[in-house]
């Protein structure tokens, strides 16, 4: 072989090399981490399913359907049509969707006491990373549907977000600023003024407060799940 042509195969070669490894640096799912943050395509039938990143089915075809509120979404069979909703998770193997009833049921002791819309849904993951999968639904606490009536929990009805740990593998609501702020002085202090600085400009504890805190959230959760 010609010395010019051995060096044009090595350029090629090399090239190649780069292109894969380019590629599989940035095979993302969401929040520009590798692919391996993903769950397979399938259907999880339990917690313990989805906690071993496992699906038990892999064969069914399945369809989702979303709801009017684009939060809400159901799955069917894709032959029979029939409503599959006892199921914990499905995975298109991009997209994660939680059976949010469910989620409910694995809460912690202190995140139990939250209302949900009615009905029985599935939530679509809005970030998937290798430390957090974050989700977000409205919710409306027990204390203030009692003591307030309807009108005070239709009032009190706000998006929250919520973090599946996967090195926990635990479910984390953030009920309220407060409640992130404790979040985050436990498990990631090098975000704690970010949030004590965000909490002191909104001010005292008010619902505007409050819905200023999701995008912090989101920003901080985002955060974390890129660097870790």
């Amino acid at each position: 072989m010609k010395p010019a042509t051995y060096h044009y195969l090595l350029f090629i070669l090399a090239c190649l090399y780069f292109q894969n490894t380019a590629y599989s640096q940035n095979g993302t799912i969401e929040n520009n981490r590798p692919n391996l943050v993903a769950y397979p395509k399938g259907i999880y039938q339990s917690y313990e399913n989805f906690k071993s990143g496992i699906p038990t089915d892999t064969l069914t075809q399945f369809v989702k359907k979303t709801g009017n509120d684009t939060i809400s979404h159901r799955f069917y069979n894709g032959l029979t049509n029939t409503r599959l909703k006892k199921e914990f998770a499905f995975s298109d193997g991009t997209h994660l969707y939680l059976n949010l009833n469910q989620i409910i049921k694995n809460f912690e002791k202190e995140d139990k006491g939250q209302l949900k819309d009615d009905g029985s849904y599935h939530i679509k993951a809005l970030t998937i990373g290798a430390r957090y999968i974050y989700f977000e639904d409205y919710f409306t606490s027990t204390e203030a549907a009692v003591l307030g009536g309807l009108m005070a929990a239709s009032i009190a009805r706000r998006v929250k977000g919520f973090v599946y740990d996967r090195e926990k593998q635990q479910f984390n609501l953030f009920k309220n600023a407060q409640d992130f702020e404790k979040f985050i002085r436990e498990n990631h202090p090098e975000y704690l003024s970010k949030v004590e600085m965000a909490s002191s400009v909104a001010g005292s504890k008010n619902r505007k407060k409050q819905l200023e805190d999701i995008n912090l959230i989101r920003e901080i959760i985002h955060t974390i799940n890129t660097i870790h």
